[in-house]
Parts: structure tokens; sequence; C-alpha cells
């Protein structure tokens, strides 16, 4: 990490100070001094300049100097005056004057105790004018004439200051080196060398080697605010080349010096800054709120960032965005307040705040006018996103969850693949595209999943990218496409969560294109890896349905039971139908009749409860209130009429009249009675008087009147309704029937038996005499081996209770004549 207050490398972070005057001064012979050029004697208009000079009467000292010089063109002592006049014009001000002067002595000369001594007064003018460039030449110059060696050293150092300010920083390195090394006594210098030399050696990139000079600086300074610059340094330093446990120990120290000091504020930034890069949330925030330092002001946004961070990763995500609101209010212009406002915007979406996409939208507004291209534009985009994809994926199916999903494309559509994290590309294509589906588009979105799958093929989101582009594909009508990526999942991917469904689907698939043998072969893969799945009971199902169109219909009845015992609000109906339609193929009579019971019972049930719904309902309306939350009952659709008539008639014929009657009734349509056949309506009439259903038993015989021509056919019918009229107790509509039944058939048994029930009807209302006339025409003209006896019985019956026992005697002695076998209490047929 750089931290802030100690730049990166190609920049000055602590630039050298703006030149400041030089003021020390390199030793010189004093005026009036032998030198070795000076000759034996000084003229007496020098030896006054000097005098004057010593005075620091440097006007009257400069003019005096420019009389000797006039005067003695040829002294030996030329050179000091020349350079005393240029001191004279540098203590009155004239600048300019002085310059010139001391050039001429350094060009004129060359050599000499006077040029050192000027050149330095040159390069203290450029440097003062901050014209380094002339200034460190001049220095140099100083160097190689001054005989003094702490002059010569000053020279040094400040030739290595004009190299620092000229940006030339290998150059000031090796110059300051040179000062440092040099063997004098207590150098004066040394520690500033030191102390630029590092912050040079950072700012060339040498990282390591700064911090080792700034912790030599350390052991070495005797300056206090040189030494709380090097442990500030340092600890940065240390931090920056990844050494947090070096880089705390000097800013600790640092903290505990005595005193005021600038560098303390970097100190406790930087323990911030090495705490949170490693990971020591809760010391970032101790820290923070100890509140022993103010931080410099351009470290404050970033610092005030870091400790957001460290309340948002653990866990204090209002107090983080209390100080995100900080940094984004104060420094909204800088980087650290854009990053502040998108990081406010992470917290509202961790919190799952309702305000995610508001806010988003006006942070995403703000930031593209600011900075277009900030990628926190992107990451806001995706945040928004995900906030909306997280809102469709938990809502019910509906406007608002679709709504959800269409903010969530546009969001995701809107980020910029070069402005996120390529992490972060995989799922936001793969959100896109199932959003965009979800959306409505799903053309669009089978588009971006294609890209998805085709860019990140190794992607572990593959299995589930194709599912949904499979599904898809149905709703397009593609299902050759659906089969393919589902098949895809199944083969590439057998350990993936979509497996089961892809499974699922694979078989569904295969029943829509009628392939009924790949069908029942893909719900038996998906039983047998996921035995416990929860399509169970539809793979049951499917799987009888196939078999049974394999015209397997024992193997097919157990899965059929499976599906209706196990998901019976699903299944029981339409397995329930099939099971029946698979008996019906085996002919299993007693199996089929229970099945065709179970089935009856819940459609009677549903339509029960159908038509409460409908009360219920229009009652509510009538009322003016909502109706009653009612499950929808199930849908029985009507089984096949073929199937209760042959179990009904195979029943009738066993005698066994109750589930006959109860079979053909539901394959009946009263409503519409020439949609059922006259047989029917026949074996149903004879079911019910056998039941003595007779009401309904004369309803069934009016259809099936209403359907027969034949007079042999007609005759019994009638004869059945006139049997059932007289069991009701309606003499004249049995009279009646049995003489219809009279005019349809001439002759026969059934002419025989409407006889008899004439008989009966008039033993029914107490005309014995009448009743024996009837039975005794039966007795008399019809030989038949039931009908007859049966006559002879009730005619012998009828005259003793008419009050001829003669004739009721001479009837029974015929009957037990001629019908020896006959019983007495044989009851008539139909009764």
């Amino acid at each position: 990490m750089t931290f802030p207050g100690l730049a990166a490398r190609g920049q000055q972070s602590n630039p050298a100070p703006a030149a400041p005057p030089v003021r020390a001064q390199p030793l010189n012979p004093a005026p009036g001094g032998e030198t070795e050029a000076s000759g034996p004697e000084k003229e007496e208009l020098l030896a006054y300049a000097d005098l004057l000079y010593s005075h620091e009467q440097f006007a009257l000292a400069a003019r005096q100097y420019q009389l000797f010089l006039k005067a003695h063109p040829q002294s030996p002592n030329l050179q000091e005056g020349w350079f005393r006049l240029g001191e004279c014009y540098n203590k009155v001000g004239q600048a300019t004057d002085a310059e010139t002067t001391f050039k001429y002595v350094v060009s004129n000369w060359k050599s000499g105790p006077y040029v050192g001594s000027a050149a330095f007064r040159i390069a203290v003018i450029r440097y003062n004018a901050k014209d380094f460039e002339a200034a460190a030449s001049f220095f140099d110059t100083a160097v190689k004439n001054l005989a003094s060696e702490e002059a010569k050293l000053q020279a040094m150092f400040y030739k290595a200051t004009c190299l620092q300010l000229l940006d030339k920083p290998k150059e000031a390195v090796a110059a300051y080196d040179a000062v440092a090394a040099a063997k004098t006594k207590d150098n004066p210098f040394s520690e500033r060398c030191l102390l630029e030399t590092a912050r040079l050696q950072y700012d060339l990139g040498d990282a390591a080697e700064a911090f080792k000079r700034f912790e030599n600086l350390i052991q070495s300074a005797s300056k206090p605010e040189v030494k709380a610059e090097a442990l500030a340094r340092a600890g940065l330093l240390a931090a920056e080349l990844g050494e947090t446990d070096k880089s705390n120990p000097f800013f600790e120290d640092l903290l505990k010096m005595e005193g005021e000091s600038p560098w303390k504020a970097f100190a406790g930034v930087g323990l911030i800054f090495n705490l949170f890069t490693k990971g020591e949330y809760d010391k970032v925030i101790a820290t923070y709120n100890r509140g022993v330092f103010d931080a410099p002001a351009d470290t404050r946004p970033k610092m005030l960032l870091v400790v957001g961070h460290a309340y948002r990763l653990t866990g204090e995500l209002q107090a983080a965005i209390e100080l995100y609101e900080l940094v984004e209010s104060n420094y909204r212009d800088r980087p650290e307040g854009a990053e502040a406002g998108y990081r406010k915007l992470q917290c509202l979406y961790e919190q799952n705040d309702g305000g995610v996409s508001i806010y988003a939208d006006r942070f995403i507004e703000v930031q593209q006018q600011t900075d277009p291209d900030s990628a926190f534009v992107d990451q806001a985009f995706l945040i928004k996103a995900e906030w909306h994809f997280a809102k469709a994926q938990a809502g019910e199916p509906g406007e608002e969850t679709t709504e959800h999903y269409r903010q969530a494309a546009f969001a995701y559509s809107s980020v910029r693949a070069d402005k996120v994290e390529a992490k972060y590309r995989e799922p936001q294509l793969y959100k896109l595209g199932w959003s965009r589906i979800e959306a409505g588009d799903p053309n669009g979105g089978v588009t971006t999943l294609n890209d998805f799958l085709d860019q990140f093929p190794d992607s572990p989101l593959v299995p589930s990218a194709l599912a949904k582009r499979a599904s898809t594909y149905q709703i397009l009508q593609d299902f050759d496409g659906a089969l393919g990526d589902f098949r895809e999942i199944a083969g590439k991917h057998p350990d993936a969560p979509e497996l089961e469904f892809a499974l699922q689907q694979i078989a569904l698939l295969h029943g829509q294109r009628r392939e009924t043998g790949e069908m029942v072969e893909a719900f038996r893969t998906l039983l047998e890896k996921f035995p416990d799945t929860q399509s169970a009971p539809e793979a049951h199902y499917w799987i009888g349905v196939g078999l049974m169109e394999s015209e397997k219909h024992a193997e097919a009845i157990p899965e059929l039971e499976i599906a209706r015992k196990t998901a019976p609000n699903t299944y029981l109906a339409k397995a329930s139908l099939r099971i029946v339609l698979a008996q019906y193929q085996l002919e299993n009579l007693d199996a089929l009749t229970t099945e065709l019971e179970i089935y009856l019972d819940g459609k009677a049930a549903a339509d029960a409860a159908q038509k409460a719904a409908e009360k219920a309902a229009a009652a509510a309306a009538q009322n003016g209130s909502d109706p009653p939350a009612a499950r929808r009952p199930m849908d029985y659709p009507a089984v096949p009429p073929q199937v209760l008539i042959y179990a009904g008639q195979r029943q009738f014929d066993q005698r066994d009249y109750a589930h006959a009657e109860r079979l053909l009734t539901a394959a009946s349509t009263p409503q519409n009675p020439a949609d059922t056949t006259a047989e029917v309506w026949d074996v149903l009439g004879q079911s019910r008087m056998a039941l003595k259903e007779y009401k309904t038993a004369i309803e069934a015989f009016d259809h099936y009147l209403s359907l027969t021509e034949r007079p042999s056919s007609r005759g019994k019918a009638l004869l059945a309704q006139g049997q059932a009229w007289l069991a009701l107790g309606e003499h004249d509509r049995a009279r009646e029937k049995a003489r219809e039944c009279l005019m349809s058939i001439k002759e026969g048994r059934t002419n025989a038996e409407a006889r008899v029930l004439l008989g009966d009807v008039a033993v029914a209302e107490g005309d014995f005499a009448g009743a024996a006339r009837e039975y005794l025409v039966v007795s008399q003209i019809f030989v038949d081996p039931e009908v007859t006896p049966l006559a002879l019985r009730k005619a012998a019956e009828a005259f003793r209770k008419a009050g001829d026992a003669e004739k009721a005697a001479e009837l029974e002695k015929q009957l037990k004549t001629q019908f020896p076998q006959a019983r007495p209490s044989e009851p008539a047929t139909g009764q």
C-alpha cells in the first residue's frame, strides 16, 4: 500500500523545499590580511578601503576599492580589490553589480584565494534567484578553489541541493553522499544529507534503500524533528514493503515522542493503514476512536474511507454508512468521495434497504456527471442489478416480479465489461440472460446465454445456464434445442444440481414427441439416480402411461398405483382412470369394478364440491361480499362409456345388480337418451327392477322404448314398467302398461305374463273374481313350465278368495298333476 504523504514512484511527495536564501558564507581572507598573492605591501587606497569595509561602511568602501582598481591596474592585490568591491555591492543590495564583479574575478583569474569565494557568492545569488543550474555550476567551481575544508563542504552541500531542486535525483544522491562521506570532524551536514538521500531514494523507486537510510537516521538523528520524520517515513516504507510488523513499532515510538509534530499525524494514519492491511479491523476502529492525532488534510479522506471499510467489514454497517456519508459530502470531487458513495450503496445493499435502487440511480447520475469513465458507475449498476434480481427471485410470479427482472436486465446490460473485475463478468452475463428471459424477452435472453456459454465454457454456472436456455427453447417451441441442452447437462455435468431437472425434462420431451420407449427409459433413469425426487409421482405416472401405450397393461398398473398413492392431489383422478383402462384391457372384472367404484366415488365428491363452491360464490355475489377461498376441485375426466358398459353388463350377467346399476347409470345419458344405446337402457332398467328401484327403472325403460321399434322388445319393456307401477301402487298405470304389452305382443310368454300382470292388478284392487278369470285364461291356453304353474296357483288363490273353493280345489289338483315339481310359493317373474 502507498500511503498518503509518501508519494508513489515518479511523484514528488516531499519536494526539496523551495530554495531558501543561502546565509552561510565560506571563510575568506580578512581585509588587509596577508595572502599568498597579496605582495609585500598593500597600497594606501586598498588599506583605506579595507578599513571602511571593516567598519561596515560598504558604500564608501566600494568607492575606495574603485579608486584603487583604477589607480593600480597592475597591483598584486588586484584580485582582492575586485572581490572586496563585489562584497560591497552585495552588502548594499546591488546584486547585479555584485554578480558581475564576482564573475569578473572568476573569469579573469581562474584560480586564487578569492576565486573560490567569488564563485560561492555567485552561486548564492543564482541559488536565491532559483537559477539552480547556474548555482550548481558555480558551487562546483567554489569547491575546486576554496582553501577551507569547511567552506568546501558547505559548497558541496548546496551543489547537492541544487541538483535535487533540478530534479536530478541520482546526481543529487551522489552529491549528498559525498558530503556525508567527507572526513571532517562534526560534519554539520551529515544528518541533513542522510535525510535528503533517504527521500530521494524513495523518489527513485528504491523503497528498500530509502527504508534503510531512514532506519539509520532514526539512530543517528540529533534533532527531534528529523527523528520524527525518519520514524514516520520508516514506518510508512516498511508498510509499503509489506513488513507491517516492522512498521508499527516505528509509528508507536513516534506517537510516544514528547512534543507536537506534524509527523505524528502520519504515524497515526499509517498505523490505521497497517492494521487495515493486516485485517485487524477492530484495532483500526479502536485506533481511530482514540483520536490522539489529527490526520493531515491530504490523508484525511483516505483515512476516513479506510475506517469506514473497517466498520463495514466487521458488520457495523450503520457506522460505516455514517463515515462514508461524511467522506462523500465533504470530498465528492475526489476519488475518495466517489468510492465512499459507492461503499455506502454497498452497505445499503447488504442491509437489504428498500431504497437501494433509488440511491443507486442517484449515485450513478452524479458520478456520470463528475467522472463518466469511473468504474464506480458500473459497480453501482451491478449492485442495482443484483438487488432487483434478488427481489425477483424471492417474489411470487406477477407484474411486480417481472418489473424487477426488467430493471435487473437494464442494469446488468449497462455494466461496461472493462470497468469491473473479470470475476463479476461471468455472473453478470449469466444473470442478464436469465433476467431478459423472465422480463419477456426470450430471444434476447437466449442470445445472452449463448454469449455466456461461449465465453465461460468452464463456469460452474454452465449447467444452470443450459437448463434455463433449454426451458426457454421449450417456450419458443424449439424442442430439439431444448432436448440437446438437457442431454448436455446429463452427459457432461453428472454432479450438477440441475441434473434431476434435466432428466425429468428429457423424459417429458420424449413423451411430448410420442417417443414412448425413450420417455419410459428416461423416467426410470431419473428414479434410479434420484429415488427421493419430488418428481417421483410424475415419473411413475408417465412410466405407467408409456407402458400402457406399449400394451404392457399389467406392468403399468403398479406404476400408476404408486403415482396415485404418493401424490393423490395430482394423480388420484388421472392415475385411477388409467388403472381403470388397464384393468379393462386385461378384462379383470372384479379389479375393474373396484377401480371404477374408487373413480366414481372421487368424481362424485369433486362434483359435489364444485356445486358447493358455485353455490357459495353465487351467495357471496348476491350479498356483495368476496367469495370464500376454496381449492379448485380435482378434475375427473369421464370414463369411456364402453368401459362402464362392459363392466356393468358383466356384473348384470353375474346377477350383481347393484354394481351393474351403478356402472350403467354412470354410462347412461339421461339428458340425451339417444346418446346411450337401447341395450344399456334395457339392462339398466332390469337391474333397477331387481333392486326394487322402480321409479328409476320406469325412466330407464321409457328411454329404451323411445329407441326401440321391435314389438317383442317393446312388449317386454312395457311389461316391466307395468310390474314397476304395480309395485308402486299405481294400479291404473300398471293395467295400462299391461294392455299396451298385450297390444304389442299377441301371443307367447310375454303376452301370458302381461295377462298375469292384469290378474295381479285385479288382486291388488280386491277384484278376486276378475283376477281369477285373467289367471285362468293363461293357465288354460298357454303352456310354459314356469308361467303356466304360476297362473294355476294364482288362479286357485283368487277363486278361493272369491268364495269358489270348489274351483280352487280343482285348479290345485290340476297344478299337482301337471306340474308336480312346482313349488306353491314360487314367485311370479318380475315380482
